[in-house]
């Protein structure tokens, strides 16, 4: 995989979530450090389902022979994560329901990344050609840039 492949990014995203989801436990509950590492993890999450949602999960749909059942699953994944990630906005660290929801999702997240690690990513790997996942992975990062300069102008 190439820098700007689509699962090298997406990759890199499933890392760097893990890494938030270590550092928020390095702090007691109540700690509001807590909550904004559980805003940064929210973030990360918010935009790698989007570029899944855009960019993966088609390139899956065209690339396996599975890939309408696979994308369907998987976007069926991602509605339970988001109302997971919904349940969690609104709450406030210190309070029970905090943890155990963190707990919960990051229980989740480590499963739905396993999957696509070990079995999605290989497989679309094998069967996409490599300068078709730089192209998807630039237009991510393209998509990416441009919903940010939409949030700067609000």
């Amino acid at each position: 995989m190439r820098e700007a492949d689509l699962l090298v990014r997406l990759t890199g995203e499933h890392r760097r979530t893990e890494a938030l989801f270590d550092l928020m436990a390095d702090f007691p509950p109540g700690d509001p450090r807590r909550r904004d590492l559980l805003d940064d993890i929210l973030l990360v999450l918010a935009r790698h389902a989007e570029a899944e949602e855009g960019f993966l999960y088609p390139a899956v749909r065209a690339y396996l022979d599975d890939g309408d059942r696979l994308a369907d699953a998987k976007l069926a994944e991602h509605a339970v994560l988001k109302r997971r990630l919904a349940d969690l906005a609104v709450r406030t660290d210190g309070d029970q329901a905090f943890d155990d929801l963190t707990g919960q999702l990051r229980t989740f997240l480590a499963a739905h990344t396993a999957d696509e690690e070990n079995e999605l990513f290989p497989r679309l790997a094998a069967a996409c050609p490599p300068d078709r996942l730089d192209e998807i992975g630039r237009k991510a990062r393209a998509a990416d840039a441009d919903a940010d300069a939409d949030r700067d102008l609000d």
